[in-house]
């Protein structure tokens, strides 16, 4: 699948998934059950990829 962007809704879909992986953290210290940790942790390592992936993408057409 593909997905074409212009500049100004790849930079807000850039920033929603700084945003959603920043918040991930507070998250992960707040959980009281382990079960929700360990979701929020796979969450937090699924943003961090989809992020490098993007700001690579984003470099590579700038």
């Amino acid at each position: 699948m593909q997905l074409e962007l212009n500049r100004e809704e790849w930079e807000e879909l850039l920033e929603l998934v700084r945003t959603a992986y920043a918040e991930t953290n507070p998250e992960l210290h707040r959980a009281a059950s382990h079960v929700y940790r360990e979701q929020t942790r796979a969450r937090r390592e699924l943003l961090a990829a989809l992020l490098q992936r993007l700001e690579q993408a984003a470099q590579a057409t700038a």
